[in-house]
Parts: structure tokens; sequence; C-alpha cells
């Protein structure tokens, strides 16, 4: 199969989504800071692509692209430095980059990008991660447990912590036009979605700002590649957009269980599912109510191993953990004593002992979810878990082969 690896970069990895135009930017002070957060995102996006390339070089296998999706929106531009850099490293091979249109007023540049993953036409599977992730494991099993052409995985994405919604920040999708059209449609019908989503608790129509006005129409010519673009409205809330996919997701597709990865290496063209303890409280969400319309396929849930929530934050939680969560931690994970040592490390003195920690526990990508609680703010060595050391040490091994043309900006 055509397989393919993609992140999204987004004027909202710009302080508040407020994205980069110098034009509206009120001091030096400002110009300087929003310039080191999106130089701070774009070494994140590099150290993801060097750790995918380093994982897949150590398994033996083929390559896969790496594709950098840049959305912005109207009016918003990267500064000459960060498109420099990005042009350095496509240059070096590490990444493509692909621009997209602009996204619509009503819509989040990120939102946007997503549903554009499935334009991405020229690969049978696209395997999305968000920038905040990094590789410390293979993903063969995962690729070859998916299936191949109509009858394969058309969608998937691991639970979050609560195993009762999807977390959008890793995700496995087949790439097709209707599904493409399906979301932005959804994205239209939303507006007139009310009640609380069943996902999160949340009103559906809770914006950024309660008084943020609706701006102008857009115009009915705006089209991108004959797709219809949704007419402008005020921007929801980050909440709300997770909450979107997940009810897309559960109105759209069937849900099959989990994937099960030991029917990757059978020879077998059809994914199979896994029914779990874990997963009886996801699936009474998926049967709470909502246009159901299943005429795009089947999706799957993840195992926790290729979405592992590595924040200090989350290993507390996993630390309370009882009951089918707990089980399906340990069991996810394959190596329930190394998982255990991880959690009697967290917050400790990062030694030689505690090097790879993830990969040891059986995580295959480490996830970093939250504003504050990303590796690369912890730049004292005594702030940083075993996980958040794991990120560092891949992001020197990147800088130590980076291209002359786009070197790191991250300093401690």
């Amino acid at each position: 199969q055509r397989v393919a690896l993609a992140t999204i970069l987004t004027c909202e990895d710009v302080r508040s989504g407020l994205g980069f135009n110098p034009q509206e930017l009120a001091s030096d002070e400002e110009y300087l800071e929003k310039r080191a957060v999106l130089l701070a995102y774009i070494d994140a996006v590099r150290t993801l692509a060097f750790s995918a390339k380093r994982v897949v070089e150590s398994e033996g296998d083929t390559q896969l692209p790496f594709i950098v999706l840049v959305s912005l929106k109207v009016g918003v531009s990267l500064p000459d430095e960060a498109r420099g850099v990005l042009e350095g490293l496509e240059r070096s091979g590490l990444i493509s980059l692909k621009y997209l249109p602009p996204a619509p007023g009503h819509l989040k540049a990120r939102s946007w990008g997503k549903a554009l993953l499935w334009d991405l036409s020229g690969f049978d599977l696209v395997l999305y991660l968000d920038a905040d992730t990094l590789f410390v494991g293979g993903v063969g099993d995962l690729l070859r447990a998916a299936g191949d052409g109509s009858k394969g995985v058309r969608f998937a994405a691991s639970l979050t912590r609560s195993m009762t919604s999807l977390n959008a920040g890793v995700m496995l999708l087949r790439p097709e036009a209707r599904v493409r059209d399906a979301m932005l449609n959804s994205f239209e019908e939303r507006e007139h979605w009310t009640g609380l989503s069943r996902w999160s608790g949340q009103l559906w129509n809770a914006t950024e700002a309660a008084d943020s006005a609706a701006v102008a129409a857009a115009s009915s010519a705006s089209a991108v590649g004959g797709m219809a673009v949704p007419a402008r409205r005020p921007k929801r809330s980050v909440l709300e957009d997770q909450d979107h996919l997940n009810e897309f997701a559960a109105t759209h597709f069937m849900y099959q269980g989990e994937l099960d990865l030991r029917h990757g290496h059978g020879g077998f063209d059809k994914p199979q599912g896994r029914q779990e303890d874990w997963l009886i409280a996801y699936t009474q969400t998926v049967l709470l109510g909502g246009a159901w319309r299943p005429q795009l396929g089947a999706y799957f849930t993840l195992p926790m191993a290729f979405n592992f929530c590595a924040t200090t934050t989350c290993m507390q939680q996993f630390i309370e953990m009882r009951g089918p969560g707990r089980r399906a931690v340990i069991e996810q994970l394959h190596t329930a004593a190394e998982f255990r040592r991880l959690l009697s490390e967290e917050g400790g003195e990062v030694g030689a002992g505690q090097r790879f920690a993830g990969r040891r526990a059986g995580a295959r990508i480490l996830h970093w979810p939250g504003d504050l609680r990303k590796p690369w703010q912890h730049c004292a060595e005594a702030s940083r878990s075993p996980l958040d050391n794991e990120w560092w040490e891949a992001f020197a091994d990147a800088c130590a082969v980076a291209p002359p043309d786009a070197p790191c900006s991250l300093t401690c």
C-alpha cells in the first residue's frame, strides 16, 4: 500500500490562534514571542519526522513520506525565517510541504486541515500525528492490520483516558473524496446542532468568545478543487472541534471495536475488531443517539500504545486508574512490569536507567496534549519526566544532522 505520515502546521500554533501577520502585531516584543513559538513548533515537527525516520530505519522497513500540511487563515502568512527552515527540511528529504487553500473564516485552520487529510488521494493510508507526538516504536503491524482496498480500515483513532471518546492527536485514515465532502457538510450541519454534546457535555453552540460576532458570509463563488466551501460563521471552541470529530465518526461510520493487530500477520485483507470490557463505555456513548448514517465504512479504535499520553498529569491519572481502564493500559502496552516501573519513576531524576522509558513500557507513539505541557517547554533538566527526556534526546539527535539552511531554534 502507498502509506504516508502527515502533520499539520497552522496559524493556531502561534499564541491563541491569532496567526503570524506582521501588520497585526502590536510591538516588537509580540513579534519576537510569536516568532519563537512558531519556530519551536517547527522544531517539534522536525523532531517528530526524525523520530519516525529513525524507527522505520531500525526496523528495516521502507521509508514513509512525511507530509507537513500548512493550513493558514486568510491574510495570515509565515515569517520568512519559518518558511526558510521548512523549505530547508524539505530539500533535505525529511519532510514534504503541502500548502492548503486558506481556511474558511468560521473554521479553525486545524479543523480545515484535518478535513483535507482525506484529500491526499495519492496514498492508500495516511497516519496523521499532532506535532506534539514522538515515535518510540514501530507501526508496521498497525499498517498491516488495517487491511487494504475496499475492505480496509476507513478510519481509526485511540480513546481518551476517559474511555468514552476519541482523541484526534493520532488518526489512521483512508483518503476518499466522499469522506472529505461528508465532513465539510457536517461542519455546515453543526451550525444547527443544539443541546449538549454526548462526548464532553459541552453545549454545541459554545464559541471561543461568548460575544464573538458573526463575520461576513463567504462568496458564493468560493470553492476548493470543486468541493463546496462552508459559509463563514463564528469559530467553535477547541473542545467542540474534537466533539465534532467524535460525532462525525459515530454517525458516518460503523464501529467495529479495537483494531486487532494480530490479524495483520496472517495475510488478512480485512481488518478484525476486538471487543473488550474497556470498550463498553465508549460503545454505550456511540449508541446514545445521533443522526446515524453509516455509509462510509468501518472504523476502529486503536490500542493506547499508538497515542500514549506522556504528560505528568496523564501519568498520575494512569496511577489512579482501576478496573477496565487499568487493564486496558496494562494489556495494550504489553509490558505490565515495565509500565509499573515507569509509573514509579515519574518525577524522579532522569538517569541512564530511565532512557527509552516509553519504548520499554510498550508505547509506540508518545503524545503531550495541553497548551502548557509540551516537552520543549521544560528546558530545565530537573523539570523533565523520563518521557520528556525521550523527546529531548530525539531533538538533540535531529539537530545533530540538521541541514545548514534549516538549523534548530530551541535552546536552553
